[in-house]
């Protein structure tokens, strides 16, 4: 068996926490990821600030800046 380390932050991310441990989900009605995500549906801490600053920039501040 090969140990990987997967990190992810509660609140941020939809990872099952039992499976995070590597347990087995003893919820049925568990609404969390039990699989890695695809690469497509995954975004960086500095994606999602960029992508606030650029809403939040455009719509209250009418900014011109071109990201």
């Amino acid at each position: 068996m090969t140990l990987v380390s997967v990190g992810a932050c509660y609140g941020t991310t939809k990872y099952c926490r039992a499976w995070l441990r590597n347990m087995t989900c003893s919820n049925p009605d568990c609404l969390y990821l039990h699989d890695i995500g695809s690469q497509e549906d995954s975004f960086t801490k500095d994606e999602i600030i960029s992508a606030y600053t650029r809403y939040f920039c455009l719509t209250l501040f009418a900014c011109t800046v071109i990201f």
